[in-house]
Order: structure tokens, then C-alpha cells, then sequence
């Protein structure tokens, strides 16, 4: 049970560090697209994002990974604690 635990919150840091890295990298586009670089204005233009600002994750993404890690929680809890598995 130690163990699953340990991967739930490992999930939990590698989907948030996923999605930070993500929008890092959507904030350094902007920025190149703010300096001059027409591929990243294009894309940027055709995405209707932001250029020259930084990329911030909506609040309902957090809170999605959040919500993603008490499901992982209570089934882990129930699977290891809670469940009744016939022995026959």
C-alpha cells in the first residue's frame, strides 16, 4: 500500500511538472514571437494565444490534477483497505 501511495503522488508531481514545463514552454514562444520571429507568431496567431505575454494554466487545470489525485487517493485506500475479495 506504501508503494501505491508513493505512485500517486509521483503522478501527481510528474502531470503538474508536465503541464508547468508546458505552458513554460508556450511562455519562451510568446516571448520569441514578441521579438520578431514570424514561425512563432504564426503559430501563436492561429492558436489565438497571447503575444509578448506570459502563458499562464487556467485554474480548472490545477484544480484537475488535484481532484485526479484524491480519485487515485480513495481508490487506493478502497482497492488496498476496504475491498472484500472472495477467496474461494
Amino acid at each position: 500500500m506504501v508503494s501505491a501511495l508513493i505512485g500517486v503522488v509521483m503522478l501527481t508531481f510528474f502531470s503538474m511538472g508536465s503541464q508547468n514545463a508546458f505552458f513554460m514552454m508556450l511562455t519562451m514562444l510568446s516571448e520569441m514571437a514578441g521579438n520578431g520571429s514570424e514561425a512563432a507568431t504564426t503559430f501563436l496567431t492561429s492558436a489565438g494565444m497571447p503575444i509578448g505575454e506570459t502563458i499562464n494554466p487556467p485554474g480548472w487545470m490545477m484544480a484537475l490534477s488535484l481532484v485526479q489525485v484524491v480519485i487515485n487517493l480513495i481508490l487506493t485506500v478502497y482497492v488496498f483497505l476496504l475491498a472484500k475479495w472472495d477467496n474461494n
